[in-house]
């Protein structure tokens, strides 16, 4: 619905108001599903602002960074310049989400780090493993996602195995296409089914894919957007 039409003009018009003023683009700063601590983490992996080519994408005044929410301060204008510095924080007002008052914030995200594949895959299986039998979380809480699409088959047969060798039930994007989670199973992804829905625990693996030096700006763009969506499923 959101194409043209013969003429060329917007079958949906998002300028303006409808009646009473009500704006028909509306903006919302304020975030009440996704705990503070993973929306920070998001939005700075998800628009590069810690690569050392540089972001990539960012919001281009101060006006922009408020409409999503955060507070910009040593600024001089509203207008910000390539290289200056500025301070960028989210006030509790606007992530109200009550998860950091009771989890401390290294434990409501962690990232690891390891040589290859296959013992990121291995360390995965056992911390779920772990989450079932030690901390006691209901398997079909966890999903599990990975940033590689075209290879996100070879993946998640994978997974499957070193879970299932460990004792753990799985359900994968393969096995219902009219469902996301099945009770009692842990629940494998892809990415585009992970959009618009949620777990309470959410582990996404091969994030380095998003990022390449022969990567053009749309491919790096479009993979940093689901790098985002991947992180704020929880």
């Amino acid at each position: 619905i959101f194409g043209n039409d013969q003429s060329g003009n917007s079958i949906v018009d998002l300028n303006g108001s409808y009646k009473h003023n009500i704006p028909k683009d509306l903006m919302l700063n304020v975030v009440y599903r996704t705990p503070r601590p993973i929306l920070i983490a998001s939005h700075v992996f998800g628009l590069g602002l810690k690569r050392k080519e540089g972001a990539v994408q960012c919001p281009a005044s101060i006006a922009q960074w408020e409409d999503i929410g955060y507070k910009v301060s040593n600024n001089k204008g509203d207008d910000l310049l390539v290289g200056e510095f500025i301070d960028i924080s989210r006030p509790k007002e606007f992530s109200p989400h009550q998860l950091e008052k009771l989890v401390p914030f290294d434990e409501i995200i962690k990232c690891e780090n390891f040589d290859n594949e296959e013992e990121e895959l291995s360390w995965v299986s056992g911390q779920i493993q772990n989450d079932i039998e030690v901390e006691n979380l209901d398997p079909e809480e966890i999903l599990v996602l990975n940033m590689n699409n075209g290879k996100v088959k070879s993946f998640s047969m994978k997974m499957k195995k070193l879970l299932e060798e460990k004792g753990v039930k799985v359900f994968t994007y393969s096995d219902d296409d009219n469902k996301f989670r099945i009770k009692g199973k842990v629940s494998i992804q892809t990415l585009r089914r992970a959009k618009g829905n949620e777990a309470g625990f959410v582990y996404v693996t091969g994030m380095d894919h998003v990022d390449a030096p022969y990567y053009d700006q749309e491919v790096l763009t479009r993979l940093r957007n689901y790098a985002f969506t991947a992180m704020t499923r929880s």
